[in-house]
């Protein structure tokens, strides 16, 4: 009887993130063309700062609504924002669940799909200003297992982030900075592994290039 009312009162304490939750009011998100219809506490979308601030906009015009309206973005990629909103510790959750479907990939072609969803990740958070993502994301050593199985950096990896407008963003840094490494410790051959799409990328080739210099003298 006393764990269920220390329970109530917990959750009754006007302070307690279960109060703040569910006492929040409810945001409708219309997404897409067909315009999908999601909901999400307006608390729970806090950590993303684009959503705070088309909830400031929409107060600022005196909005009656509590929406946000999200006409080119598929539906499945904000359902997947808000699973990670509504996760206890989403960076820690990330991680974790990053481990967890390493563990399960059977073959290359598996480890070259996580790589590539991890990118769409990453371009799905930086897009939201949901930082606690994009910095599980950009833990080191959640990529090092991926290369030490044999995988390959190439084009058109860091054309994911070029398409996203992420050239030169943190993940890409990070990108070059493992493409790199693999190239100096001979896990991967620059000519054979990098196609001639790269090559037309001089500013891709001199960071390239500059990074290993730099990691030659460290």
């Amino acid at each position: 009887m006393a764990d269920k009312e220390s329970h109530i009162a917990e959750f009754s304490e006007p302070h307690s993130t279960a109060y703040l939750l569910f006492s929040s009011p409810i945001v409708i998100l219309i997404v897409g063309p067909d315009k999908h219809v999601l909901k999400a506490h307006e608390f729970v979308l806090t950590p993303c700062g684009y959503f705070v601030n088309c909830l400031r906009q929409n107060k600022l015009q005196g909005a009656v609504t509590n929406e946000i309206l999200l006409p080119d973005e598929d539906p499945g990629n904000i359902a997947k924002i808000l699973n990670w909103l509504y996760t206890l510790e989403p960076e820690r959750s990330y991680v974790r669940a990053f481990w967890a479907s390493l563990d399960s990939c059977l073959s290359l072609s598996d480890k070259e799909e996580l790589l590539e969803r991890l990118i769409v990740d990453y371009t799905l958070a930086k897009r939201y200003l949901f930082r606690e993502i994009s910095d599980a994301i950009l833990q080191c050593d959640s990529f090092q297992r991926l290369w030490e199985t044999g995988l390959v950096i190439d084009w058109k990896h860091f054309q994911q982030l070029q398409t996203a407008g992420l050239r030169d963003s943190s993940l890409w840094t990070s990108l070059v900075s493992l493409l790199a490494g693999m190239i100096l410790r001979g896990q991967c051959d620059l000519k054979s592994s990098l196609d001639e799409r790269l090559y037309q990328d001089h500013d891709l080739l001199q960071e390239l290039f500059f990074r290993l210099s730099s990691l030659q003298f460290e």
